[in-house]
């Protein structure tokens, strides 16, 4: 990132701080850290999770969606991640937050005593101004790619790498040795990508990219077929070592796209080098920090529509999941499924309604998204131990004249 740029994004992070009162930082992807110019780190208060790596999950979903992304933290707080694209990369982020949305009683969030007194100063928005703000910031950030005419540096580490690489396959064809395609280790780097060892994935990278230029006679139409033939094997090489297939799925659409657009080699390598780290990323870094992002997404929707026919498929669709991965979340996170889930938030909720004995049970049942009484009574004695009309009759005491279930 060029110093004009770091410039402006600094200007721009105190105005945005300033209007919203919140903070707001500069993430830098390739050093994998997170600046505040005008504002003390609340993650560093916090310390309930890897900060830079959970600040670098939100910019990496946001590259999927549009530039723009809206998440949880493990602590359960919102935050904005925003990415500046630059010449088809990816710049910065701006990482906006953390901040509360919706009612305080409301927030499945537990605060330690320590951080308390730094979360009873964070703003708290409705769900509609956290989007708003959300599309203010990334006009911003539209603005900024726009206007930088920084000059980029493109000889660094991995192009000096790169150069040695192809300077010792010319003096090996000087001196009448064949350069033959590695194969062996192009499988030495499947194994280190899957394994999550970046050191090594990236000297292996750098072997065979050293190669496939070398021998493609400088044709980069050529270099690119054989590029994009790697990017598959690097994808498949991450799915085997646990990362999530949508995930790499959607992340391959955004990479062959970018990979038209690139011009030169040294471009080349460079993106080359990032999406491989990436691709490691989701085996290892994100896995925990994602199930906890989809969860309260998927739990703050049930709260939200309790009340109407609901189903997994429709939640799913909120969150971007298929069906069958969200259910496996729910089950490796909440340790139920889906509709007991739903069910026990429909049988929190209708404990309150009881209270009112001017409300029917067959109405009640309703009200909370059962279809029928005789379901919505089977279902709450199950998770309470009494139905629901000994619940009312016992105020809530559910060891009051409590039934054989």
């Amino acid at each position: 990132m060029n110093e004009t740029l770091s410039n402006q994004l600094n200007r721009y992070s105190k105005y945005i701080s300033g209007c919203f009162d919140v903070s707001c930082g500069i993430l830098n992807l390739a050093e994998k850290k997170l600046c505040y110019s005008d504002r003390s780190c609340f993650c560093e208060y916090c310390r309930s999770c890897d900060y830079c790596n959970t600040h670098l999950y939100g910019c990496y979903e946001a590259e999927r969606w549009n530039n723009k992304y809206i998440y949880y933290c493990p602590m359960g707080m919102i935050f904005l991640a925003n990415v500046i694209r630059n010449h088809g990369e990816t710049a910065a982020g701006f990482i906006t937050g953390p901040l509360l949305m919706g009612e305080r009683e409301d927030l499945d969030i537990v605060i330690p005593p320590d951080v308390e007194p730094h979360a009873v100063l964070l703003p708290n928005y409705s769900t509609a101004k956290v989007h708003d703000i959300c599309e203010l910031i990334d006009a911003v950030t539209s603005f900024l790619a726009m206007s930088d005419e920084g000059e980029r540096i493109d000889f660094d580490t991995l192009t000096l790498h790169l150069n040695n690489q192809l300077y010792r396959l010319g003096e090996a064809q000087e001196d009448g040795r064949k350069s033959y395609y590695p194969i062996e280790e192009e499988k030495k780097l499947l194994s280190a990508i899957s394994a999550g060892d970046k050191d090594t994935a990236q000297e292996l990278l750098n072997r065979l990219l050293g190669h496939i230029y070398f021998n493609s006679a400088g044709n980069f139409s050529v270099i690119k077929a054989r590029v994009n033939e790697l990017l598959v094997l690097l994808s498949r090489a991450s799915i085997d070592g646990g990362a999530d297939i949508e995930q790499i799925f959607w992340t391959n659409n955004s990479v062959l796209d970018e990979l038209k657009g690139i011009q030169d080699l040294n471009q080349l390598n460079r993106w080359l080098s990032m999406v491989m780290h990436r691709y490691i990323s989701y085996v290892f870094d994100f896995a925990n920090i994602k199930h906890v992002d989809v969860i309260h997404k998927a739990t703050e929707y049930i709260k939200c529509h309790y009340a109407s026919k609901l189903t997994l498929d429709e939640v799913a669709k909120h969150v971007y999941l298929s069906k069958s991965y969200l259910s496996r979340i729910f089950k490796e996170e909440l340790h139920c499924n889906f509709a007991e889930y739903v069910n026990k938030m429909r049988v929190e909720k209708s404990k309150i309604l009881l209270m009112d004995h001017s409300i029917s049970l067959i109405e009640l049942a309703a009200m909370v998204g059962f279809e029928d009484q005789s379901y919505f009574t089977k279902v709450f004695k199950k998770i309470v131990g009494v139905s629901p009309g000994k619940y009312r009759e016992g105020r809530g005491n559910v060891n009051y004249k409590k039934e054989k279930i």
